[in-house]
Formats: C-alpha cells, structure tokens, sequence
C-alpha cells in the first residue's frame, strides 16, 4: 500500500515473525507510536493517526496475530513478547523514544514497555486500560471473542455480526470500508484479520467455567503482570484515560487511580463519559491528551487536566 488514508504499510522482523505496522507523517517532533486493543488491529488508529500526523511522525503497530502481521504459531501472546515487539519496532524505526499510547489490551502492553524499557518512552498514553477490566467488561469481550465465528459466509454477514460498536453509529459512516479492510477472504467465505487462537481461548474458557470463568481477567496481560504496582512506579509523563460510561473501567479502578496520581507526580488521570469502543467519538479527546503529552514530556509535573472529569 502506498501512502493515503490508510498510511503507509510497512513491515518488519520480530521474534521469528513478519510484523506489519501504517506509517503518518514525516520526521519532526516526537515520534508516536499506537497500539491497539484485543479486538482492534492498526486500521482503528487512523483518525488518530491522520491527526497527529501534523507535527509528528506516527505509527500504528498490527501487533503479532492482528492485522496484517504474522500470527504465532505457538500461540506466543504473552505481555513479554508483545512488549519485546515494541522494543524491535523501535529499534527498526531508529527512535530512541516515543510518546507511547495505547488502548485497551495495547494500553497494558504500553504500561510494561514503559516500565521495562523507560528510556524508550518519552511519554505515556493509556486510553482506557485500567490493569484489571471490570466484570462486566471482561464478560462482554470474552463473549464477543467466544461467540465470533471463525468463518464468515460475506461482509454483510460480519456487519450483522457486529451491531454495538462505533462502526455502526451515525458519527462513523465508513463502517463497511473499516470491516472490509480487517478481514481477509477465506475458503467459505471471509474472516476477521485476528488469530482464531483467541476465539478458541475465550470458548474453551465459557465451555470449561460457565458461570464463573470472567470473574478475574482472563487475559494473560492481567494474569502475567501487576500492573497498579507498576503505574506506582511510572517515571515519565502518564496519562491515564478512564472511560466513566463504559464497562471497562470499574468506578474503584479510577478511584485508585487517582490515589497512585496523588503519589506518582508523573500520573494523571483524566476520567470522561465515554465509552470504551475506540476510537469513534474519542479520538478527539486521545489527540488532545496525546498532543499535550508531546509538548510537556521534558519531566514536567503535568496538571492541566489532574482529576479532570467532562
């Protein structure tokens, strides 16, 4: 693909896989690098993108079995290998830092990366990815994973599928053209650009716990790492995005928030009434926040937006 809408894809070796990622922007500025949710791919950055590629270069990371990147072939999902992918990615771009944002399930991985590797991140952006999901949350993106087919017999068919997300909403008119660009044609018809391992790991799950396998995260990012201890010690620019209006963020997860941000004079929290589908009516907000982020990340106590709720 050449550049455009969808920027620029490119490619690049990690860990034995062909990693894909879409480029904005040119050189200047603080780089920016995105990484998607468990049910997102890199496709979902791009307003974002298209937006902060004013000033920076930006790039949005499929990461390993998204997307147009490789999926693993022993199932290699732990925090450590996408964290690791992260660091290869950087390494490739030749970026010393980066403000890192994230969302969801990338909004973990950022934290670790930061926490792991803090001189590669000049700044911190998580956008609706507390360390624990809510059960509610948790509940409803394990059933949307257990429950997606492997195998669509059209795209109408994965529209229909898909009735409660951004996509669909009056505010998003190109929900056809983002479906079409995150699944692939297939023998029988088409299906979602994703692993079909985590299908079966969030059906294996409701098969083997009915009633009772969502209430602790089920997903390795939580279960592999602590992530409150690790917001403690974040040493560079964070901002924490925290949807009120979702399922995602529990009340309690954005009350201890606030109180690591009382102690962590890195961390902020910024708690909106939106919703955690992504990135639909926030991406305005994530510029904002990412924008700001890029202009005070010389170690600045930021305040503009401490406690703030809108």
């Amino acid at each position: 693909m050449s550049g455009g809408y969808e920027g620029r894809l490119e490619g690049f070796d990690a860990g034995g896989l062909r990693l894909a990622y879409r480029r904005f922007g040119q050189p200047g500025g603080l780089p920016i690098l995105l990484l998607h949710g468990l049910i997102y791919t890199s496709y979902d950055w791009i307003d974002v993108a298209r937006e902060l590629a004013d000033g920076h270069e930006v790039v949005a990371l499929d990461q390993r079995g998204f997307g147009e990147s490789d999926v693993s072939s022993d199932a290699s999902y732990r925090v450590m290998d996408f964290a690791a992918d992260v660091e290869a990615l950087l390494d490739h771009l030749g970026w010393s830092q980066c403000l890192l944002a994230g969302h969801s399930m990338g909004g973990r991985i950022a934290a670790v990366v930061a926490d792991t590797r803090p001189r590669r991140v000049a700044a911190l952006l998580l956008v609706d990815a507390p360390p624990h999901n809510a059960p509610t949350g948790a509940r409803r993106i394990g059933d949307q994973l257990a429950g997606t087919p492997r195998v669509f017999p059209s795209l109408d068919a994965v529209l229909a599928h898909f009735p409660a997300t951004p996509w669909k909403d009056k505010f998003h008119p190109q929900r056809r053209e983002r479906f079409a660009a995150v699944t692939r044609t297939v023998p029988g018809g088409v299906a979602l650009k994703r692993d079909p391992w985590f299908h079966e790991r969030f059906f294996r799950l409701k098969e083997d716990w009915p009633y009772h396998c969502y209430e602790g995260d089920t997903w390795p990012v939580c279960q592999e790492v602590d992530l409150w201890p690790v917001w403690e010690r974040l040493s560079m620019p964070t901002t924490v995005m925290a949807g009120r209006a979702g399922d995602i963020f529990s009340p309690e997860s954005i009350t201890r928030a606030e109180a690591i941000a009382r102690r962590n004079p890195n961390l902020e929290v910024a708690a909106y009434y939106v919703h955690h589908n992504f990135p639909g009516r926030d991406a305005r907000l994530v510029c904002q926040h990412a924008r700001r982020l890029a202009a005070t990340c010389g170690g600045q106590r930021l305040s503009s937006t401490k406690g703030h709720t809108t």
